[in-house]
């Protein structure tokens, strides 16, 4: 994915509408650990088919797993050889959000 200018909100939404929730993928790297003290990491940190959010649309994009704030974001193109998208970053959470590379040749 080659990019000419920075990505910011704006790209990821076009990038969520363009392919759709149902193509996405969401890997969580770091998230709020609850307690309002720091980021922990996640769990589980593998890619997972993006489910959709219907509460807090401004923040969520309208996909569970993804949170982005009104201050800043830290994005950036991501390419692994197998999925494709971008890494977003905040002081609430860390997660890459992204299609397979398969999907694109479609």
């Amino acid at each position: 994915m080659s990019l000419t200018k920075k990505p910011t909100k704006a790209t990821l939404k076009a990038f969520i509408k363009k392919h759709g929730t149902e193509n996405l993928f969401i890997k969580i790297s770091y998230e709020h650990n609850g307690d309002g003290t720091y980021r922990a990491a996640s769990k589980d940190y593998s890619f997972k088919k993006c489910e959709t959010e219907i509460r807090d649309q401004e923040h969520s994009l309208g996909i569970k797993g993804v949170y982005v704030i009104g201050g800043k974001n830290f994005i950036s193109s991501f390419d692994d050889g197998v999925y494709e998208g971008f890494e977003c970053g905040n002081c609430c959470i860390n997660f890459f959000i992204a299609i397979k590379k398969e999907s694109i040749l479609k």
